[in-house]
């Protein structure tokens, strides 16, 4: 498919970028809509060991190929799949690590406090759930065991980081409901 250029001006065209798509031209933006149609509804999704990619984890996956490459090696596809799923796993991790200190601060930082200590840990239970959601969704893509000893590795650490806090959390309850 040919495409006619998106717009007619010379210095337009140096910044299509900060353009608007209805800046464009009306063939440009009808062959723009056809391909995207045409991809959306033709073309198969990336696949790894059976299992769909992601645009973040094919960029991944290039990048051990090049490092691979570049070393004057060939690329192992099997090593460079378990540095994507390894990323994965971390990037669950970091995400309910993240969510679990927003939240966990909120209620250590709560007015309502201090409470019946059943009813803070009830709560950080059900943060606790969601966190542990995140980081399971992470490992959608694992079938080896590599990837089950990480994911084992970041829920330890995990349920660690759970532990500390809670504790900081129910000292503090503690110590308020003294005074």
């Amino acid at each position: 498919m040919v495409f006619v250029r998106p717009v007619e001006d010379e210095s337009q065209l140096q910044h299509l970028d900060s353009l608007k798509l209805k800046d464009m031209r009306p063939e440009f933006i009808f062959q723009f809509k056809a391909l995207k149609e045409k991809l959306f509804t033709e073309c198969q999704p990336k696949m790894v060991k059976s299992k769909p990619v992601s645009g973040g984890m094919v960029a991944t996956l290039l990048d051990q190929y090049v490092k691979a490459i570049n070393k004057g090696a060939v690329p192992n596809i099997s090593t460079a799949w378990e540095s994507v799923i390894e990323n994965e796993i971390r990037r669950g991790y970091e995400n309910a690590s993240k969510l679990y200190k927003e939240k966990s601060d909120r209620i250590y930082a709560s007015k309502d406090l201090p409470t019946e200590q059943d009813l803070i840990l009830e709560q950080l239970f059900a943060i606790r759930v969601e966190c542990d959601k995140i980081i399971k969704k992470s490992t959608k893509y694992s079938d080896t065991d590599v990837p089950n000893r990480l994911y084992n590795t970041y829920i330890d650490k995990l349920l660690e980081a759970y532990q500390k806090r809670e504790a900081e959390i129910c000292a503090k309850n503690s110590k308020l409901s003294e005074e």
